[in-house]
């Protein structure tokens, strides 16, 4: 896709609407954090289940609505059938390698050395809760809300307005890139330090695969939901009791 594309195009009127979005969006994310941090929501409890995946059918619904207002679509910031299969799936899992050399190293000096809080998703799956209790946070949870709606509110959504504020040519592309991944980032201090600081660099490699696969958003969410069942998974059968 190039700059000339509803997603991208810049100006004035279009730099101050997709401000405007970005401070919605942010105000509206801060606001379920507060709530929850407030209300003590838990993640084992049923409200805490629930409500993440109103979260983001809210979010999504407002972004939609936010689109629409400057005649765009979720399609027109990524979420349309991909040119090519082969290379999306390529993409996806050279991605995945790709943040995994260079997350684990990070997590390893971050949490391991310099002894900076973190928390993964053994905090969230209970091994005691059987296959049932894996499989909840495995595919509604991992595929549905952090793969599929995440990509599309942070690369689909977030990405597309900073693009429209930041500089044009390269360097706005890059700090688009790196503003994406640093709010992405920021959003996981719940977990600690060390995994907010690890979710940045993932942001930069999710970031990245959205603008090699042409701003096309499936080749990242096939790789966020690859990252996500590996956590998700290792959390589960690593802390499953011995019979």
């Amino acid at each position: 896709m190039t700059a000339a594309t509803p997603a991208t195009r810049g100006g004035p009127l279009a730099g101050r609407r997709a401000l405007a979005d970005l401070a919605i969006m942010a105000a509206l994310l801060i606001a379920w954090m507060v709530v929850g941090a407030v209300c003590h929501v838990r993640t084992q409890d049923l409200a805490g289940r629930i409500l993440p995946f109103l979260r983001m059918a809210m979010l999504l619904g407002v972004g939609t609505l936010l689109l629409r207002r400057d005649a765009e679509t979720w399609a027109s910031v990524g979420l349309r059938r991909p040119r090519s299969l082969r290379r999306t799936a390529g993409l996806a899992v050279a991605g995945y390698f790709a943040s995994y050399l260079v997350s684990a190293p990070l997590a390893y000096v971050l949490i391991r050395l310099a002894h900076l809080p973190a928390r993964g998703s053994d905090m969230l799956v209970n091994p005691q809760g059987g296959i049932g209790e894996y499989l909840f946070w495995l595919i509604p949870v991992a595929w549905g809300l952090a793969a599929f709606g995440e990509e599309m509110l942070f690369r689909g959504f977030f990405f597309t307005r900073l693009m429209k504020l930041a500089p044009p040519g390269r360097t706005g592309v890059v700090v688009a890139l790196v503003a994406q991944s640093l709010f992405f980032g920021s959003l996981h201090f719940a977990y600690g330090v060390g995994t907010a600081m690890v979710a940045t660099v993932l942001g930069l490699v999710l970031g990245s695969v959205y603008l090699i696969s042409g701003r096309n958003l499936w080749a990242g969410t096939i790789l966020h939901g690859l990252i996500d069942t590996t956590s998700i998974s290792v959390a589960y059968f690593v802390h499953l009791p011995k019979p």
